[in-house]
């Protein structure tokens, strides 16, 4: 029986490292660029395609090793090794990045890769200790099980991507770039154990190609979810996460509107949209515009520097923008905003620009699904249009989705009024009757000031005082129990 060709063997195994290392970061630099590219989301794909160019000198230095020594030749795979280290670096920081796309923690996997580098650290080093390898060997291992780890949370990164972002089979396809990401801590044992048992070197050799394998069956199935997270950024375009704007000149607001309700504003000239949206915003609501002004005029006239906005506009522009016709995307890109937090407001400006591009009732479809959707996330959704450009049916039928801010009580109460009668009803709903004690407790004020604001709720019949015995009980009247329960609160001052 003829001896096995071990030198072809070496060759195969060196050549299966060039597509192990290149893959994966080639693979993540195409993803970067497609998602920067459909969703306007920045993802440093720059450094992951350095990154894949840097991962490719040491396997392709294997394929043309020809040294005089084998001191030298550990020496400069030792130099390749710290950079395919510093390339596989770059690409795992990039990644780091990409969790911004959904708002994603990082979670458990930095426990996995504490677990893996320690690891990775110990088996060279007590290798090095016990005299098996000398200072360059362990030093090149050391680079190689590092480069192995920080490969890890790419892959677990991407899963958690797709698990949050992809809406069908979501677990199924994480599950994949899990096992994937398991294939590649397998290699490094693998390897580790080759480099440092004392067998035979072809035994050793077969090991190495078996790991070498496994990392490139681990590639391919990251290249299934990579395929499929692609196609999904392209079909929602445009991802929009919610940012806080830092503002402090936060003043009382004028329209307290309620989580879950969607609302119409009539203004011919919008102005009265934008103030309740930078009224919302500036009390720590995350806030989304879809707008028809540009943005840049609107940024300059609010002052609103962070809060996304969003163009509907049929021109190229460098501006996050959609077309007015894609009504099926601009759900998605407002899916995707509120499920990062239920604390928004959304501000859709120029209803009636959607309405002469679509027809009104396939607006008025997109106008249930939002609102369906406003509803179920608690958010706030602010429409501003002239209701004059409708017909007096067409007014009918939208004002049975939306709450006309046109009919909002025109109580006026300041911020302290209102939290109290808000607490006296909702104490009243739970079959209790708050006492003056109880308010000056709650509300951590003096008795002199609780009596003054409850005597100012009485002046406006919105509470009424009950004595029994000794103590005096407050109770929401109806005018009061209707103002809480209403979509739209009082004014406020």
């Amino acid at each position: 029986m003829p001896e096995p060709d071990w030198h072809l063997l070496v060759t195969l195994t060196n050549a299966l490292r060039v597509i192990a290392w290149a893959f994966p970061l080639a693979l993540l630099t195409v993803l970067a660029y497609y998602i920067e590219r459909y969703t306007k989301f920045k993802t440093k794909w720059h450094l992951v395609a350095i990154a894949a160019i840097l991962a490719v000198g040491k396997p392709i230095f294997a394929l043309y090793q020809s040294h005089p020594t084998v001191h030298t030749l550990y020496l400069h795979e030792a130099i390749l090794d710290t950079i395919l280290l510093i390339g596989v670096g770059l690409a795992t920081y990039a990644s780091l990045n990409l969790l911004k796309f959904q708002k994603i923690e990082i979670g458990k996997t930095k426990d996995i890769v504490e677990v893996l580098a320690t690891l990775g650290v110990t088996i060279p080093t007590l290798a090095y200790l016990g005299g098996r390898i000398n200072t360059i060997e362990a030093w090149g291992i050391l680079m190689q099980n590092t480069s192995t780890v920080l490969l890890v949370p790419i892959f677990l990164i991407i899963g958690k991507i797709i698990r949050s972002y992809v809406p069908r089979y979501s677990k199924l396809i994480y599950t994949i770039t899990v096992l994937a990401a398991i294939l590649l801590p397998l290699n490094m044992l693998l390897r580790d154990y080759a480099q440092l048992a004392q067998t035979e070197e072809n035994y050793r050799n077969f090991i190495i190609l078996v790991g070498v394998v496994l990392q490139s069956i681990g590639n391919i199935m990251l290249a299934i979810p990579a395929a499929i997270l692609i196609m999904e950024a392209r079909i929602r375009g445009i991802h929009i996460i919610p940012l806080e704007e830092k503002r402090t000149d936060a003043q009382p607001l004028r329209y307290r509107l309620k989580k879950g309700f969607s609302y119409i504003v009539s203004d011919a000239s919008g102005e009265k949209g934008f103030e309740i949206f930078k009224e919302h915003i500036a009390h720590k609501h995350h806030g989304l515009g879809i707008i028809r002004t540009k943005p840049d005029r609107i940024r300059s006239e609010y002052g609103l520097r962070t809060t996304p906005l969003l163009w509907m506009t049929t021109i190229e522009t460098e501006h996050k923008s959609i077309t007015p016709n894609e009504l099926e995307r601009l759900l998605l890109i407002i899916k995707d905003f509120i499920g990062h937090d239920g604390d928004s407001i959304l501000l859709l400006e120029r209803l009636d620009y959607l309405i002469s591009e679509n027809g009104f009732e396939k607006t008025l479809t997109f106008i249930h699904q939002l609102n369906d959707m406003i509803v179920s996330s608690e958010c706030i959704l602010a429409i501003s249009m002239d209701l004059n450009t409708l017909t007096t049916e067409q007014k009918h039928i939208l004002l049975q989705e939306l709450e006309d801010l046109s009919e909002a009580d025109k109580t006026v109460l300041n911020e302290p009024l209102y939290e109290l009668l808000e607490f006296i009803y909702n104490e009243n709903s739970s079959g209790k009757r708050p006492s003056f004690k109880r308010i000056t407790d709650k509300f951590n004020i003096t008795k002199t000031t609780a009596r003054k604001r409850i005597q100012e709720l009485e002046g406006k019949r919105l509470v009424r005082v009950i004595e029994d015995g000794k103590f005096k009980l407050l109770e929401a009247t109806e005018g009061g129990s209707r103002m809480i329960k209403s979509p739209v609160g009082p004014r406020g001052v």
